[in-house]
C-alpha cells in the first residue's frame, strides 16, 4: 500500500513512470530491477529515521551521492551494516579511497601491510678506517620516509689489524651517529669478526642518508671483502 502527502503534484504518469513533488509511502516490499535516486538538489527528509539515499546535485559539475542512516528527529546518526560475501569498494576515474583517521586498527591489516623498505645496503666493500668513533662508513643508503618508526637492520664483516685492537660499531643518519652499539677487542691481529643487530628509531619526514658508523683504535680496522655487511631501513606504520 502506498500513499502520497496531501497537496503533491503528479508531474508524470505514463504507465511507465510516475513522478510528482510529493512525499511518497510505501508500507509493502518493494521488489525492483534498479533503483535510482535523481532529486533536484538533493533535498532529504525534515523528519523520521532511517536509511537514507540522496543525490546532491545542484551544481551538476559538483554532483554526489550519499548513503546514510540517520534520525533527523533525533539529529544523530544511526548505526549502518552492510553484509555480503565478498565486498568490492572501487574508486573509479583515478580517484582514491578515504578512510577518517584511527578507523583501521592492526587487527584489520594483514601481515606486512603497515611496513616498506625504505633503504638497503648489501656488499663488500673493504674500506679501511683509522680513526676513533665516530666515522660513517660506506655501509649506508639513501631513502625517503614519512616520520613513522624504522626497524634498522645491520650487519659488519670487519677486521683489527692488531692484537687487542678496539673496534666500535654504531648507526646514524645525515652523517651524525645516534647509537654506539658494539665495541670489540680483536684476539688476534687480523681476526675476522662480525657484529649485527636491531635499532628502532623515528627517522623525520624527508630524504635522509642512513648510515653503519665505525671506529678503530691505531693502527686500523677495514671491512671484510670475503663477506658482506648489509643495511636495511624498514619503515613500520
Amino acid at each position: 500500500m502506498s500513499h502520497q502527502a496531501s497537496g503533491y503534484k503528479t508531474l508524470v504518469d505514463n504507465g511507465k513512470e510516475h513522478r510528482s513533488d510529493g512525499l511518497l509511502k510505501h508500507l509493502g516490499q518493494i521488489d525492483t530491477s534498479s533503483l535510482r535516486v535523481g532529486g533536484l538538489g538533493g533535498h532529504p527528509a525534515l523528519t523520521g529515521a532511517g536509511v537514507e539515499t540522496i543525490y546532491f546535485n545542484a551544481v551538476p559539475a559538483n554532483a554526489s551521492g550519499t548513503i546514510q542512516s540517520y534520525d533527523r528527529d533525533a539529529q544523530v546518526y544511526r548505526d549502518l551494516n552492510i553484509a555480503a560475501r565478498n565486498i568490492s569498494l572501487s574508486p573509479q576515474s583515478g580517484g582514491t579511497l578515504v578512510l577518517p583517521p584511527n578507523s583501521v586498527g592492526s587487527a584489520q591489516l594483514q601481515a606486512n601491510a603497515a611496513q616498506q623498505l625504505r633503504a638497503s645496503y648489501l656488499a663488500a666493500p673493504g674500506n679501511v678506517y683509522t680513526l676513533g668513533p665516530w666515522v660513517e662508513s660506506v655501509i649506508q643508503a639513501t631513502g625517503t620516509f614519512t616520520g613513522g618508526m624504522c626497524r634498522i637492520e645491520y650487519t659488519v664483516n670487519f677486521a683489527h689489524s692488531a692484537t687487542g685492537g678496539g673496534s666500535y660499531i654504531g648507526i646514524g643518519y645525515d652523517g651524525t651517529a645516534l647509537y654506539g652499539l658494539a665495541i670489540t677487542n680483536a684476539p688476534l691481529g687480523g681476526y675476522q669478526q662480525f657484529v649485527g643487530g636491531t635499532v628502532y628509531y623515528p627517522i623525520p619526514a624527508g630524504t635522509h642518508r642512513v648510515a653503519v658508523f665505525v671506529g678503530a683504535n691505531p693502527p686500523q680496522l677495514t671491512l671484510y671483502t670475503a663477506a658482506y655487511s648489509s643495511l636495511y631501513v624498514t619503515e613500520q606504520r
